[in-house]
This record gives structure tokens, sequence and C-alpha cells, in this order.
């Protein structure tokens, strides 16, 4: 094997193999870490804005389709978090939302059938990843639903802001190892420069020797 080959092209690619592997594990251990972190944020927000509901006045919540209140307090939450918070009834009307304006609240469609509002239903509480119709893009759901007081609270975020932590981490990878590959490439030429150097010296002295 040649020199230049064994200390430059073959600790190269036994570096590129250990970044590209602890890469990989490191963004599957970062992927299970961010969607737990997110869930746990959003679950926590969807709790906090059904107990926000029941300190509405009972008389208030018999009326929440003529009554703003459920869109102020989702208004609120929404932005003091900066997520979209929804508020539903158990039939799936949306009283209101964070991101939508009152009038488009009291016009969007029934959301009864979104995998999310029925499963928490069902089971209390769901979470999942799909494409929001109305605002057209990638959200993480997570619904609540308390059945005292018949309403179910949704809190979403933007699906890019899982999407954005990962890429910023592979360029960080990416970066790493280029810096390191060029290091080791301006070391090794540096190491083969040195035992050239050595070499026709020692080679010299042998000839002169003789």
């Amino acid at each position: 094997m040649k020199l230049r080959n064994k200390v430059i092209v073959l600790p190269t690619i036994i570096m590129l193999t250990i970044f590209i592997v602890g890469m990989a594990s490191v963004e599957l251990y970062l992927k299970k870490e961010l969607t737990k972190n997110l869930t746990e944020r959003l679950q926590n927000l969807s709790f906090l804005t059904l107990t926000a509901i029941e300190l509405i006045p009972k008389n208030n919540q018999a009326t929440a389709l003529q009554n703003p209140i459920f869109d102020q307090l989702a208004d609120r939450i929404g932005e003091a978090n900066n997520v979209r918070v929804s508020i539903f009834s158990k039939d799936g009307v949306m009283l209101g939302d964070s991101q939508l304006s009152l009038s488009a609240v009291n016009k969007i469609e029934n959301h009864s059938n979104r995998p999310e509002i029925i499963n928490a239903l069902s089971q209390g509480k769901s979470s999942i990843i799909r494409y929001s119709n109305t605002l057209q893009e990638n959200m993480i759901y997570f619904s609540s639903y308390d059945k005292q007081s018949g309403y179910i609270a949704r809190v979403a975020l933007n699906s890019n802001v899982y999407h954005t932590t990962i890429i910023n981490l592979r360029w960080g990878f990416i970066v790493i190892i280029l810096m390191t590959i060029a290091v080791m490439i301006i070391f090794g030429l540096l190491s083969i420069k040195s035992v050239h150097y050595k070499h026709n010296v020692l080679q010299k002295k042998q000839e002169k020797s003789h």
C-alpha cells in the first residue's frame, strides 16, 4: 500500500464511517427526544386550555357560537406560547382558533372527522402529525377532551420546527467532518513530505559513505 493511502486515504475513510454512523445514531436519538418534548409541551398547553375553559361562566359557554370568549382565549394562549390553539365542542364544532378570525371560525367546516378529534373523544387525548387543509402545511397536533365540560382543546405546532432542528444538526456534523478531513489531509501531506525529506537525506548520506 502506498504511503499516501496509509496516511491520508485510509484514515479519511475510517473517520467518515465513524461520523456517518455517529450522525445517524444521534439523529435517531434526537428525533425521539424532540418528539417526546414537543408532545409533552403541546399536551401541557392543551390541559391548560381546558383548565382555562372551566373559568368561563356557564352562561357564556351556553352561547359559545355567538360569544367571542373562546376565540379570545385561544388567541391569548396561542400568542403567548407561539402555537396554534383551537377549541371545539364534542360535536366537532370549532369555537375558537388562535390563527383564524372569529368570522372564519364560524364559517369553518366541522372537525368531527379529524383523526385527532376522533381519538381524543375515544381515548381522552391524541397526538398526531398530519397536513392541515386550513393552513396548508404539516402540523403536529395534540388534542385533549374533557368529558365533564364537553370541550376539546387542540394545540398544534408547525412540523418545520422539528425538521429545522434535524437539518441544523446535519449541517453541524457536515462542517465537523469537512474540518476534520481538511486537518487530516494537511497533516498527512506534511507527514509524507517529512518522510520523503528524511528518506532523501538518508539516501544522500548512504551515497556519500560509498
